[in-house]
């Protein structure tokens, strides 16, 4: 059984859309420690942003720290993903995954962290 909500995206067309939001929150290509600094954190204030305003289908993208083929991406709904981020990310605790999460224009990205941090990527 799966913590991740949704209909799980796999093959070509899942390594196509994870490169493009791979792309997407680091246009320039940037070291991770530099990149970091063009988001805005924004921690569980993230819900009262337009950020998931969204009613169409977002995409979640679990990066796995180390292993690229651990890598994984669904296809859930708005619904699903605010429980999900609400049930695995707490920057009071310091405990969250590592997810990008964004509509399927890619209009609004946000990042998660291992460390419960939450970031506005775009």
């Amino acid at each position: 059984m799966s913590i991740f909500p949704g209909s799980r995206i796999v093959h070509d067309e899942a390594d196509r859309i994870m490169k493009e939001l791979l792309q997407q929150i680091n246009p320039q290509n940037l070291k991770s420690i530099d990149n970091i600094k063009n988001w805005a954190r924004v921690d569980d204030e993230v819900y009262n942003t337009d950020a998931l305003s969204s009613e169409s289908p977002y995409y979640l993208f679990y990066k796995h720290p180390i292993h690229d083929f651990m890598d994984k991406l669904f296809l859930t709904s708005k619904t699903d993903v605010v429980a999900f981020l609400k049930d695995n990310v707490n920057p009071e605790r310091g405990d969250g995954v590592d997810v990008i999460v964004a509509p399927q224009d890619y209009s609004k990205i946000i990042v998660c962290n291992h460390d419960g941090q939450i970031y506005l990527a775009k």
